[in-house]
């Protein structure tokens, strides 16, 4: 286990303190901000002083003194002119900077975002949104929302590039930043992108950028120090070659270079150098398995160590001198020195007081340095030791850990699976210590659900998880400690934590900080996911940027009003339940990645079996091979086999399969997977689901005052015809679709030139089924800007976007997204929420037929027909499509439509239960006119009788 040596919240504050990313500050005008928010008269206080005054005293230091004297006035004035909307802005700037200086960046990210509406759309305007922009990514670093983060850096980045001359230092410190984000969400290329950015800038610059920190914003460390730092940081999270070591290897240098310069300023830059320092020395040990470590990396990592702690505790460098020790024995360890590195854990255990926390990461090293003593009765003693620290009950913890009480403490999770896979990788034979780890493996589940609760959304969450599994499984299937714990056991947790991690992910990505009036509950979400859209287009329009964190007292509401909602916020998953629901002849597959290999769940209404299967990145690779060729109209036979060998279990016996899938196969049509030599969906009706719990979901609704709605916009351009679903341009399938499929029920066509979403939100929830039949655009970038197009116009209120259908709430039976790419979002590795058919299930819609390509118009058009028909027939919706299918490539057999791209690409996901028949209007008919004839009789005879 490795000690981190410095905590993201903490680097990130050194970068903050030491680049005086917000201290920046200019006297600009620009033209007046007619949409700034309304406030009381000014009674001749002049705004531009009193922004200035703010400035100053945030210099100083005295941040409650800005706030108390911004209170009064952000209360009482209003911006008369061109000059006091600009320092309004400023002084919700310098109220932000203050609040995150006082740790309160909830409150920060609001300041800056009450700011923004008063930034024209003029040069300086975009000056100052830069700077609460830059304002606002940091606080929701803070904050946790690190994707926010990113977004808001990269945006005001783009502001500063608009510049004929932007401040340099604030273009230095934004790419550091960004670098930093970049380098969390592990993209190392973008990182060192960012990090040569800032690097040109600084060095182009760099007297006026260190004279300006120095003179204006009493910063003594330099930026000089800071970049090669920030590239050793980036390197020891991210890097893994040999090219990423010469690097390394070439910033240490330069950091020596610096250190040694007459200019190196001891006090306030010294701890970048011998942090840098412990990165490199524990990157040369831990970014291969202990076994690959070479000699050359041991010595090199112990002379960085030795030298990090000779500057600290002889020449009085700054730095964490534990974490730098921590190293050291591990380093010791792999060396061969046991002895000393026994000694040296000893003597930091010693030094530690009784109740310090760091105490069971302690002995959990201590207990892997006697492992590699080969003494395994001490080694198992210290691990036991570390387990009895993060066990929370007052009852002695068992000897096989098997009544552990979970701590609150996520580290600990992450420590139990290092000391279960070590004690693994060390006694892989010993039958008694690999019962231990399949407890370690079973605590470590309930560890991680004790402990992640009340932490902001990290991928790691999803990594350690399914290390865990990987384990839980492993060990079950060598027989090892685990014959108590069913396969339904692990199923129901793991599915409940994976429901709750991508809720997690979800709510934090989304939910606004705070909620605006709004007229009324059933308008409230979709306004807020329009506000959210455009702010997420135009600067104009961003006050309505804080719509990303809904407050916790409207989530009782959104649960009653959108009961989908809940499915994955906070219930438990009964497995059980499922199956007494399932019929016989259907067969559930789940598929979760492990660390490297595949776990295949075989769920049917009486059994459940699990497959342990290879995955690595050549099955990875085959299958991105085999679903690229799908999409170019080169199906391969082979590799369909060789994926179904990879890929399905025994399946004899079951007419229907339900897919989940996790990762990369979300990607994979299963129907055009090989069973004897046919393609699968030939003898199999193949649904979908993204979560276990959305098979069954039932609609909000059961009435609705039309059976179908089609929505077919015309495009107003009939000189264009698109082939696929993804050009704004005619679409001249869809519109013979419509009209066919508009026969076959009660439907209502809206296909008016001036069809926009507005009318889609109108009519929606009116209908049993929506049929979206329209050219629809995926943004990889921002997913939650993917949007129904509903007419060539550029007027972004035209068109439904994927952020607004979460708002919505349905009744409809099922969604026909008869468009392109609307099965997929940007990521679909555990369980990405941002794709249009997980919106519309969102939404309330049970069932949705979803693409996994750009389809082509003409085909799509036929399909959809049959579909329709199959569903009037009253097959079920799989049954229907399965059979639509079949028809077209019957029909096109032998030519070159009967490749899978022209019929394989739509897909049902959820509800497979059949559509309800229509209707019988006449038999209602008839019954009530028996009823007014029997009324007319009884009438006629009470008068007969008593006349």
């Amino acid at each position: 286990m490795t000690v981190p040596s410095l905590n993201k919240s903490l680097l990130l504050t050194l970068i903050l303190g030491s680049c005086g990313l917000f201290l920046f500050w200019s006297s600009v005008n620009f033209e007046p901000n007619l949409s700034a928010p309304a406030q009381a008269e000014n009674r001749g206080i002049d705004l531009d002083s009193v922004a200035k005054s703010a400035m100053e005293i945030y210099v100083s230091g005295a941040f409650a003194k800005v706030i108390e004297a911004t209170d009064s006035i952000l209360t009482k004035h209003s911006a008369q002119n061109e000059k006091d909307s600009l320092s309004l802005g400023n002084i919700y700037l310098v109220r932000a900077l203050s609040l995150r200086q006082l740790n309160a960046s909830d409150k920060s990210l609001y300041a800056t975002t009450k700011g923004l509406p008063y930034c024209s759309e003029s040069l300086e305007g975009n000056k100052l949104k830069a700077k609460l922009y830059n304002s606002k990514a940091w606080a929701e670093s803070d904050l946790g929302y690190s994707n926010k983060s990113r977004k808001s850096i990269l945006t005001s980045l783009e502001l500063l590039n608009q510049e004929e001359n932007p401040n340099n230092l604030y273009l230095v410190g934004d790419y550091i930043l960004a670098s930093t984000l970049e380098a969390y969400y592990g993209d190392k290329d973008e990182a060192q992108r960012y990090l040569r950015l800032a690097e040109r800038i600084y060095f182009e610059d760099q007297e006026n950028i260190e004279k300006e920190r120095r003179e204006i914003y009493r910063n003594y460390d330099r930026l000089e120090v800071m970049l090669p730092y920030r590239k050793a940081y980036m390197l020891w999270r991210l890097g893994t070659t040999a090219k990423d070591s010469l690097e390394l290897e070439a910033t240490i240098d330069r950091l020596q270079e610096i250190r040694q310069s007459a200019e190196f300023v001891k006090e306030y830059e010294s701890q970048y150098y011998t942090t840098a320092l412990n990165h490199a020395a524990d990157w040369f040990i831990s970014r291969v398995t202990d076994s690959l470590v070479t000699k050359a990396d041991i010595a090199r990592s112990r002379n960085l160590l030795d030298e990090a702690i000779n500057l600290v505790e002889q020449e009085g460098y700054n730095g964490p001198i534990m974490s730098f020790k921590y190293n050291k024995p591990k380093v010791l360890a792999l060396a061969g020195e046991y002895q000393e590195a026994d000694t040296q854990i000893t003597a930091l255990l010693e030094s530690l007081s009784q109740t310090d926390p760091r105490r069971p990461f302690f002995y959990a090293q201590k207990g892997l340095i006697q492992a590699l003593k080969k003494e395994k009765d001490s080694c198992i003693a210290y691990f036991y030791k570390a387990m009895s620290l993060a066990h929370s009950s007052d009852t002695l913890l068992a000897k096989d850990y098997s009544n552990y009480s979970p701590s609150t403490v996520f580290g600990h999770t992450d420590m139990m699976v290092r000391i279960a896979a070590k004690l693994d990788e060390f006694y892989p034979k010993d039958t008694v210590v690999s019962q231990q780890v399949a407890k370690l493996y079973q605590g470590a589940l309930k560890q991680f659900n004790s402990s992640y609760a009340d932490k902001s959304f990290n991928t790691k969450y999803n990594r350690t998880l399914r290390l865990i599994l990987d384990g839980i499984l492993d060990l079950k299937n060598r027989g090892f400690g685990l014959e108590g714990i069913r396969l339904e056991d692990i199923i129901n947790e793991s599915e409940t934590i994976r429901n709750q991690l991508a809720w997690k992910q979800f709510n934090q990505n989304r939910y606004t900080n705070y909620l605006p009036n709004l007229d009324s509950l059933s308008k409230r979400s979709v306004k807020l996911r329009t506000q959210l859209v455009k702010a997420k287009q135009s600067d104009a329009t961003q006050r309505a940027d804080s719509i990303e964190q809904l407050i916790r007292g409207h989530q009782r509401v959104i649960k009653e009003q959108f009961p989908n909602l809940d499915l994955l916020s906070t219930s438990k998953f009964a497995i059980a339940q499922q199956q007494s629901t399932m019929d016989s002849d259907a067969l559930i597959l789940k598929y979760i990645f492990l660390k490297d290999k595949l776990a295949l769940f075989s769920i049917s209404k009486s059994d459940i079996k699990v497959d342990l299967m290879p995955w690595g990145e050549g099955e990875k690779a085959l299958l991105d091979h085999f679903v690229d060729n799908l999409k170019t109209q080169q199906y391969d036979a082979q590799i369909a086999k060789d994926l179904s060998e990879a890929l399905l279990p025994n399946i004899n016996g079951y007419s229907k399969l339900i897919i989940n899938p996790d990762g990369e196969l979300f990607q994979l049509p299963f129907e055009v997977l090989s069973s004897d030599d046919r393609y699968l969906f030939e003898d199999f009706a193949i649904s979908y689901t993204s979560n276990l719990k959305f098979i069954d979901t039932q609609a909000s609704q059961t009435t609705a005052a039309e059976q179908l709605a089609i929505y077919v916009p015309n495009y107003e351009d009939t000189s264009t015809m698109s082939l696929t679903r993804s050009q704004s341009s005619v679409l001249v399938g869809a519109q013979k679709e419509a009209r066919k499929i508009g026969s076959l029920f009660s439907a209502k066509v809206y296909d008016e030139s001036s069809l926009n979403k507005e009318a889609f939100i109108t009519t929606s929830a009116n209908a049993r089924m929506l049929h979206l039949a329209m050219h629809a655009e995926v943004n990889n970038d921002q997913p939650e800007l993917s949007k129904f197009i509903f007419s060539r116009s550029e007027n972004d209120d035209d068109h439904l976007y994927l952020e607004e259908i979460y708002g919505m709430s349905l009744g409809a039976e099922m969604a026909v997204l008869s468009a392109c790419n609307t099965g997929l979002g940007k990521e679909n590795a555990g369980r990405s929420f941002e794709s249009f058919q997980r919106a519309f299930t969102f939404a309330g819609v049970p069932a949705t037929v979803a693409s996994l390509w750009e389809v082509p118009d003409q085909a799509t058009g036929q399909i959809m027909v049959e579909f329709y028909q199959n569903l009037k027939a009253g097959k079920t919706k799989s049954e229907a499509l399965r059979l639509a299918k079949q028809s077209f490539l019957t029909q096109h057999r032998g030519t070159k439509l009967a490749q899978p791209y022209y019929w394989a690409g739509f897909v049902i996901y959820g509800n497979d239960s059949a559509i309800n028949a229509s209707p019988n209007y006449l038999l209602w008919s008839i019954i009530g006119g028996l009823l007014i004839i029997g009324l007319l009789i009884f009438w006629l005879t009470k008068r007969r009788v008593n006349a």
